[in-house]
């Protein structure tokens, strides 16, 4: 699908950061469009936010300004049905989107794959609203420093409900790898 800049993300801390980095980088607009994103966004619930239709502050020009760098999601967005893809993200409507399985699960190995190694490291291993952990991420120069020094910087971003270590195959996983699951 060419339209999924209108989704709901939800993207990993290490994602967020590097991203962030990016941003800073660019400064000017693309940093304007990122709270600009986050105040039209931030009041809404996870399930709300799925449904409120905003532009990714990520786009200039219709294209996506950080494709190299783009969160797992985007990486795997994929539609075999064009017009679908657009009711279902431009206009709203309550239908799914087809994709082909194997996008959903690549995403699903990548999301347990990245969760199990962020517990192992003892890292925080959740998965936050785009707009709202890239606005945590971008109120501190140190983000990325204080993240890895354990500060909880996405503190008040929206978390996603789906927490992939209530997975019995990421948990599983896990144990095969490391032992008990420590979180």
């Amino acid at each position: 699908c060419a339209l999924p800049i209108y989704a709901c993300v939800s993207a990993s801390a290490p994602e967020i950061l590097a991203i962030a980095r990016i941003v800073r980088a660019r400064g000017g607009a693309v940093l304007a469009r990122v709270q600009e994103a986050y105040e039209a966004t931030h009041a809404y619930d996870f399930g709300a936010r799925a449904r409120v239709s905003y532009p990714c502050p990520m786009l200039e020009g219709g294209l996506c300004s950080i494709y190299d760098a783009r969160p797992s999601v985007c990486r795997m967005a994929a539609s075999t049905n064009a017009i679908a893809c657009e009711r279902a993200l431009r206009v709203l409507l309550p239908e799914t989107i087809p994709t082909p399985g194997r996008n959903l699960k690549t995403r699903g190995v990548y999301v347990m794959a990245m969760t199990i190694a962020l517990i192992h490291a003892g890292l925080p291993h959740r998965y936050y609203e785009f707009n709202s952990g890239l606005a945590a991420a971008l109120a501190r120069e140190d983000a990325e420093e204080a993240w890895l020094a354990g500060e909880d910087i996405f503190a008040g971003a929206r978390i996603d409900p789906n927490d992939a270590i209530q997975s019995p195959n990421t948990q599983a996983m896990f144990r095969h790898a490391f032992g008990e699951v420590r979180v």
